[in-house]
């Protein structure tokens, strides 16, 4: 199978609208404002191409903090047919790349304990997982930070 991995350019939007409903089907976000988000300077996204059918995405954001330079992993997405051909593996090299190419220290993907598939193509490309637990907190600020996340329908 013949893959080719692209830098997001303007106007590659429905790419990820198409691939967002087929695999999270969470993006509301407007045509440009996805060309604002990935193209900004702290975002990189990376599109999969079977032919030219895009088939993946990989989502990039800066981290640059006192402690270090990297790029956390937002999203990798697979279209449900296109699985099991290691596309998600290079997205993952093709971002390993770009970052390394930055200088900088560490990629990061943050990774839901159930989603053995994803888990398994980052152990797969020699990530570790952290030997911390972590918890992760959020308020949703577009709500005015009025629900707290919620575990197993309780408030925490």
């Amino acid at each position: 199978m013949q893959i080719t991995i692209k830098e997001y350019k303007k106007g590659f939007s429905e790419y990820i609208k198409y691939i967002d409903r087929q695999t999270f089907n969470e993006c509301t976000k407007s045509d440009q404002q996805i060309d604002d988000t990935a193209l900004n300077y702290g975002n990189k996204v990376f599109i999969a191409f079977y032919g030219e059918k895009a088939v993946g995405f990989i989502s990039l954001l800066k981290a640059e903090t006192l402690n270090y330079s990297g790029y956390w992993i937002d999203l990798i997405a697979v279209l449900p047919q296109f699985r099991g051909h290691s596309i998600a593996g290079m997205l993952i090299k093709k971002a390993y790349d770009y970052v390394e190419n930055k200088n900088c220290e560490i990629l990061t993907a943050l990774i839901r304990v159930n989603n053995i598939s994803s888990r398994k193509a980052f152990e797969k490309e020699s990530f570790a997982p952290s030997e911390n637990d972590f918890k992760i907190y959020s308020k949703d600020i577009s709500r005015g930070g009025k629900d707290a996340v919620q575990t197993n329908g309780k408030n925490e």
